[in-house]
């Protein structure tokens, strides 16, 4: 949670945040092997928490929270690709 806060917090500077998601997403290769799939579900629940906190529940909201999360998704399993490279050499 204290990633996803900075994240949020950090949308505006994505440049300087990608390359951190990048080395979570390389982290989480030694923790299991989480799939596009198993990223999805997170993400919505974190963002059915969001919204619920911040009191964003409108379809534009919610849509915007998804996108935002499927960059992250993506970016994470960017680093999980990399690490799995690097880790088979």
């Amino acid at each position: 949670m204290q990633m996803v806060n900075i994240i949020i917090n950090g949308l505006n500077v994505w440049d300087k945040l990608e390359p951190e998601i990048i080395k979570l997403g390389e982290y989480h290769v030694a923790i299991a092997d989480f799939t596009a799939d198993d990223y999805d579900n997170v993400s919505n629940v974190l963002i059915e928490v969001i919204c619920e906190y911040k009191g964003e529940k409108d379809p534009e909201s919610v849509l915007a929270w998804k996108k935002i999360f499927e960059e992250i998704s993506s970016t994470m399993l960017q680093g999980q690709r990399e690490a799995r490279l690097r880790n088979q050499s």
